[in-house]
């Protein structure tokens, strides 16, 4: 019963941070996961993976609100979104396939990996490229789709923080990028928990790689807890909450790599 009210925690944390950074939960979700997971006595072996597919799954139910929201604010570039789901779909099973045969202290370090660059991303933004009005290639737009299925596959992440900026340096408005980045996520939190679902069934304590306990109560959790977080992002400075955040991911990678 404690772990029920460590995963409320860890819902909330994520669901008021996602709403006042606009970066996915799955950065805070899953290091809470894994180790709340390893002291329940999980394998160690599949720690890692558990916390992997359950944030991919609690990324449906956070994701859901958001693409409904956009695509009735006509902010979703659908003319671009055609010609990456699939693609999308094959690198996020890819990924997932990849993760499924990585030792989990592999995983770790490369959860840590891409907290570290996350965190660069944030104290660097105001040094970020300034946008072009030139719509990528197509051949850049297939590579830029399947490198963001795999990654966000083997991290368990929206894959936001890879196409946001690619759609913003590309003639994208804000809205359009953050829009077309949500249904982007979605899409992949689908396949990938799909994917994580059925190449988990032979696990023996019969949920596969999800954990239903902890999806339901951090999906219930993040989502109540967003529009906090949205509202704080009004009242916190900008570049100091920026800041916090990036030395908060660095202390959490820090502890997964030692």
């Amino acid at each position: 019963m404690n772990n029920i009210y460590l995963y409320l925690l860890t819902g909330a944390c994520a669901g008021a941070l996602s709403g006042l950074f606009g970066i996915g939960g799955g950065v805070i979700v899953i290091p809470a996961l894994a180790w709340i997971f390893a002291h329940e006595g999980f394998a160690p072996d599949n720690v890692m993976h558990m916390a992997v597919a359950t944030s991919l799954a609690v990324m449906i139910m956070t994701t859901l609100s958001g693409v409904i929201a956009h695509h009735r604010q006509q902010t979703v570039r659908w003319d671009f979104f055609s010609g990456m789901w699939l693609l999308l779909i094959i690198g996020s099973v890819l990924g997932v396939a990849l993760a499924r045969f990585l030792p989990a202290a592999t995983l770790r370090l490369f959860f840590a990996a891409f907290l570290c660059y996350v965190g660069l991303r944030l104290f660097l933004s105001k040094y970020a490229a300034q946008q072009r009005a030139v719509s990528p290639a197509a051949c850049s737009l297939r590579f830029i789709s399947l490198l963001t299925g795999t990654l966000a596959g083997i991290l368990g992440i929206s894959g936001g923080v890879v196409l946001g900026p690619f759609f913003l340096r590309h003639g994208f408005s804000v809205a359009e990028a953050a829009g077309t980045s949500i249904i982007c996520g979605f899409l992949i939190a689908l396949s990938a928990t799909a994917s994580f679902w059925l190449m988990g069934l032979h696990l023996p304590h019969g949920v596969s790689y999800l954990y239903w306990p902890a999806f339901f109560s951090v999906a219930v959790a993040s989502v109540i807890a967003a529009p906090l977080g949205a509202r704080l992002g009004k009242i916190v400075p900008r570049e100091m909450s920026r800041c916090v955040f990036a030395i908060l991911l660095f202390v959490i990678a820090g502890t997964l790599f030692f």
